[in-house]
């Protein structure tokens, strides 16, 4: 790890519950340290390939949902403009 990103890391008051003034958002260090991992697996592009596979079907399902959603409003209105004149 870079160690000018291990400075960003731990400068963060959200990843380094030391730094942190309210008991509240203090957390375990296991788990400190797996928010750290997942954030510096995020930044240098290296996660899981499944999990990127997931995130492309949830991408496609949610654009599939605009779309569906955009064609039903587009036939209200339609409808609508049918009934107003």
């Amino acid at each position: 790890m870079p160690d000018s990103f291990r400075i960003l890391v731990m400068s963060n008051p959200h990843q380094n519950p030391e730094l942190s003034s309210s008991p509240d958002s203090r957390r375990s260090s296991l788990s400190e340290q797996s928010d750290q991992e997942k954030f510096a697996n995020l930044v240098t592009g290296k996660f899981p390939t499944r999990d990127a596979q997931q995130v492309m079907k949830d991408i496609d399902a949610s654009r599939e949902r605009s779309r569906y959603l955009r064609e039903k409003a587009y036939q209200k209105m339609d409808d609508f403009s049918h009934i107003m004149t």
